[in-house]
């Protein structure tokens, strides 16, 4: 009987593969990891309030920030501008920057079901059985011109 791999940081990324940048293999499955994480001061929050505030379409900037470097779902994304909006009627910027905002942080992966941990909350299994690599090409296509 074969050891099942142990994975840490160092060879993560050899079993999970970034569902954004990879497609999947025929016998992997997405894994989906959610946990709550902390909006707090540093670089990403800086460039979203001064999206906000001083570009005229700036909160749909902020809210491609936030998907993009934060892997928050679009809905999560704009609770957590409009929140950051919200308060800026009452504190100044500077409060705002160190007061932490909560949010879901989402991250997809292609992996074999077996690399993913057991019985834990975090991690949600989902099959991809009977996809044709080639119609999932084509989806993925309409989905990025907006179809």
């Amino acid at each position: 009987m074969k050891a099942d791999p142990i994975i840490d940081e160092d060879n993560f990324s050899e079993y999970f593969k970034d569902a954004t940048n990879y497609k999947p293999e025929r016998g992997e499955c997405l894994a989906i990891f959610r946990s709550m994480a902390e909006l707090v001061n540093g670089d990403i929050k800086q460039d979203v309030l001064q999206s906000v505030t001083t570009n005229m379409y700036g909160g749909q900037g902020a809210v491609q920030t936030l998907m993009k470097k934060c892997n928050m779902s679009y809905k999560e994304a704009l609770r957590v501008c409009r929140e950051i909006c919200q308060d800026r009627l009452e504190l100044t910027d500077d409060e705002v920057l160190e007061k932490p905002y909560k949010f879901l942080f989402e991250k997809q992966y292609y992996t074999k079901k077996e690399y993913v941990p057991k019985d834990n909350p975090h991690w949600e299994v989902v099959g991809l059985r009977n996809i044709d690599i080639k119609d999932l090409n084509f989806s993925m296509q309409e989905t990025e011109q907006g179809k």
